[in-house]
């Protein structure tokens, strides 16, 4: 992650290290969710050098038009732990379905250089902010998602069954995502792949 013109931030081993550019793009990130750095345990010499949301005058709060499918995804790449294989690759997320006034929107995040078996999240969304992701667990192959209204999504996860290879996996376990304004949460309902 980048802080500023001359330093970057470099999440390895649980743990962060400062260490200068080497010609890498910037990440696109226009800031850095304060509470999440400490969470993960950044140390605060550079924490000073961070240039955090309430610095920048960024807000998630307001008119839900005014935030894009990218400004989602930056927030959500704030508070998101490290993938477990390979590294998250946000500014590639799906934001084509994102709906910054619908109760529940999504996008879907997959790492760098993927195959067809690697890991996906579902970052899911109220009114433009970030609520989490579907599951706690990333799964394998890309889920295909359908927004069927305002409040609710479809999800297909897709996986081999026994004897099947990765190009031709025919398993599929379907769940739904719905936003129930009443809990103030999102509800989900039938099930995830089984391994």
């Amino acid at each position: 992650m980048q802080t500023d013109h001359s330093w970057m931030l470099h999440w390895q081993n649980r743990g962060w290290t400062q260490v200068q550019p080497s010609g890498q793009s910037f990440t696109g990130f226009p800031c850095f969710d304060k509470a999440a750095l400490q969470q993960q345990g950044i140390p605060e010499e550079l924490l000073a050098k961070t240039i955090t949301c309430e610095q920048s005058g960024a807000s998630t709060g307001g008119d839900c038009s005014a935030v894009s499918a990218q400004d989602a995804v930056n927030e959500a790449a704030a508070s998101l732990p490290p993938a477990e294989i390979g590294t998250w690759a946000f500014s590639r997320a799906g934001t084509g379905d994102f709906d910054p006034c619908a109760d529940l929107s999504y996008t879907v995040l997959g790492i760098e250089s993927a195959t067809a078996s690697s890991p996906y999240h579902i970052l899911l969304y109220h009114n433009g902010e970030y609520l989490g992701t579907a599951t706690a667990k990333t799964y394998g192959f890309a889920p295909t998602v359908t927004q069927t209204s305002d409040s609710s999504i479809a999800v297909v996860y897709h996986w081999p069954k026994p004897g099947e290879g990765n190009a031709n996996r025919s398993g599929e376990s379907h769940a739904q995502f719905t936003w129930d304004s009443s809990q103030d949460k999102v509800i989900m309902t039938g099930e995830v792949p089984n391994y």
